[in-house]
């Protein structure tokens, strides 16, 4: 009988039957199709399995460092800057800032105003910019619509916190009638206050604006307390708070730097009218000032 020749395989892959498989080789990585099982060697196993581990945990970190991202993203998004300005870009922190309370102290914005004019400087330095100019692409992202620089394609604008600031700086000058009239200036002859005059209604408005701008901030910087030494006397509030502030500075500089310039604000009714069709907006008032 003449017997076969065996053949020696020197390949490194060879086909195993399913029967023959071991259930127990927990190191093999089984591949199948539809025709036949291919068994790794244990050390390509191990390493395909070293790779895939690793692999796994650098997709979790990856999505672990985006998750923190997206966290930290979200704590120093700023929500007042939801509605658009021109000058968001100017909006900068000074993390801790401590505010004098000058109740005997005073700042030098404080006090009876000096002679020199220098009191009424500082506080018009404070905010007198003029209105600002913004190009038309910024315009078209206001909530509200504005006209242009009669023209030019310059649109108009003005911060609000200069409007706050004149408001607060007219209101100080009602604390020193001897220098700027204040109460002097609507008291009829007879002594009476005129409530219903212009100036009046102004120095209200500027009340209540200033009112709603600091609710509308809320600022929760926490008063903390203490006994008044060396007097001993009571439990009282400690006024020298520290706060988180936008970099005024940077604000003003916007301000100088988009300055309108010289423009005349007085129209006649034609070029009222003229100005009005080419808005494309109802320029009706919203303050009741002309009803």
């Amino acid at each position: 009988m003449t017997s076969k020749p065996v053949l020696k395989s020197h390949a490194r892959y060879s086909p195993v039957h399913p029967a023959d498989e071991d259930p127990e080789d927990e190191e093999l990585l089984l591949f199948r199709d539809r025709r036949k099982i291919l068994f790794l060697p244990k050390r390509l196993a191990f390493f395909y399995s070293k790779s895939h581990i690793l692999a796994l945990y650098g997709v979790n970190l990856l999505l672990i460092i985006l998750l923190v991202c997206q966290w930290v993203f979200l704590r120093r998004h700023d929500p007042s800057l939801g509605i658009y300005s021109p000058a968001n870009g100017a909006v900068e922190y000074i993390e801790k800032m401590k505010l004098r309370p000058a109740l005997f102290n005073l700042t030098e914005y404080m006090g009876y105003p000096t002679s020199d004019g220098r009191t009424d400087e500082l506080w018009s330095n404070l905010y007198n910019f003029g209105i600002s100019k913004i190009s038309k692409a910024e315009a078209k992202k206001l909530v509200s619509p504005t006209v242009a620089i009669p023209g030019t394609e310059d649109y108009l604008i003005q911060l609000d916190v200069w409007h706050e600031l004149h408001c607060l700086n007219g209101l100080r000058k009602l604390l020193y009638p001897e220098v700027y009239g204040g109460l002097g200036k609507v008291t009829r002859p007879d002594g009476t206050i005129d409530r219903g005059s212009a100036m009046f209604h102004h120095w209200d408005h500027c009340v209540d604006l200033i009112r709603q701008t600091l609710m509308c901030h809320a600022d929760i910087s926490p008063i903390p307390f203490h006994v008044n030494a060396p007097k001993n006397t009571g439990i009282l509030p400690r006024l020298q708070t520290t706060h988180t502030c936008r970099n005024f500075e940077r604000i003003q500089q916007w301000a100088r730097d988009h300055s309108a310039g010289e423009w005349d604000f007085n129209v006649n009714p034609e070029k009222a009218q003229e100005i009005i069709e080419a808005s494309g907006f109802d320029n009706s008032n919203e303050e009741g000032i002309y009803s």
